[in-house]
């Protein structure tokens, strides 16, 4: 993609930030958007003059949105939401009773609605205060990595369709298809809507045969959450889900090339150095995502926990397994012999993370 994916979307948010900051009259913004339009529009021949307008309209317009957004006045998609969510409650309840009837412990069972259906108000107090203070609660929020992983499954499931004539393009729609319906079914968190749209806008530029990089990505995806709400950018689990990301994007790489350059002069077997590739991988991310939230986890809730490097190698493996499982439970569950194991292995999985969270939390 060319830079003007990024440049365009940052100067949309800025607008929204503007507007949200320092207060616009909605109807100023509209009137200047327009003819802004219209100049960049005649002057699209003439680089330096168009990119001024073109931008200065795509601020004004992210201005008019969170303008008329803040005052109630924007998108119509409210009663369509509410519709969609009441729906989606439903189906989750149903979930809730379905999942009960692989998992029968109850901590078991609402750790697990907690991973799989977001809904973490079956856990106990004093689970939820054991991952607050081991600080592995992310872990509980549907996230990146839970879609990450939920899309991976799908898309090698869907493999065989690649081999009848525009299977590949049919395997992409499909897979966007489940992921952004268990998008909206979890309840459209900022995190899992951002991970969804990256993961779209990946596919759509891999189809048209273009590049998306990982900025370009993150901002369109922001962008874009953003034109469906424009006071999502208040959101503590929009900017903390962001963060995150900017973090992993500029931090991590160094982190992995680092290791690269270590492991060359370990003296072990490559079985050792894979192991403790992932390990440094878990680590990794987890400090990456950590240093950019800082400041906004200091602002917002005042703290740091102190184990949560310990928390988050043990942690994260864990979830990442519990998610490979739940969907073999599930797809196993008719079968007698295979269904009862995945469930015991699951249910296994779920109390042993449990535990190891409650060990490091003290």
């Amino acid at each position: 993609m060319e830079r003007g994916a990024i440049t365009y979307s940052a100067a949309y948010l800025a607008g929204i930030c503007a507007a949200l900051v320092f207060g616009m009259p909605p109807y100023n913004t509209i009137f200047l958007t327009l003819p802004l339009l219209a100049i960049s529009y005649i002057t699209r021949k003439r680089c330096i003059l168009f990119l001024f307008t073109a931008h200065s309209a795509i601020f004004m317009a992210g201005a008019c949105a969170a303008t008329l957004a803040s005052k109630g006045s924007g998108l119509p998609e409210g009663r369509i939401a509410a519709a969609v969510s009441g729906k989606c409650s439903e189906m989750r309840s149903r979930a809730t009773v379905h999942l009960a009837s692989i998992v029968p412990g109850k901590e078991e069972h609402a750790t697990l609605c907690a991973l799989i259906i977001g809904d973490k108000g079956l856990m106990e107090r004093e689970l939820r205060q054991e991952y607050s203070r081991a600080g592995a609660m992310h872990v509980l929020a549907l996230s990146g990595l839970h879609i990450g992983i939920l899309f991976a499954i799908i898309y090698r499931c869907l493999s065989i369709l690649c081999l009848i004539p525009w299977g590949n393009m049919l395997r992409n729609i499909l897979a966007m298809g489940i992921i952004f319906g268990y998008a909206l079914f979890t309840g459209a968190s900022p995190s899992v809507m951002r991970a969804s749209f990256m993961i779209f806008i990946y596919k759509i530029a891999g189809l048209s045969f273009r590049q998306a990089g990982k900025w370009d990505a993150m901002f369109l995806s922001a962008m874009i959450i953003c034109i469906i709400d424009p006071l999502q950018i208040r959101d503590i689990g929009f900017q903390l889900s962001y963060s995150a990301v900017i973090g992993i994007a500029v931090i991590y790489p160094t982190c992995r090339t680092a290791y690269k350059h270590i492991s060359l002069q370990l003296p072990v077997g490559k079985g050792i150095v894979w192991a403790a590739g992932k390990i440094w991988d878990s680590v990794s991310i987890s400090v990456c995502c950590q240093i950019t939230t800082l400041p906004l986890v200091l602002y917002y809730f005042g703290n740091v926990p102190e184990w949560f490097l310990l928390a988050n190698i043990v942690a994260v493996p864990a979830a990442t397994a519990i998610l490979y499982l739940a969907v073999a439970a599930a797809a196993l569950h008719w079968i007698p012999v295979a269904g009862d194991f995945a469930a015991e292995a699951l249910e296994f999985t779920i109390r042993l993370l449990n535990a190891s969270v409650g060990y490091i939390s003290g």
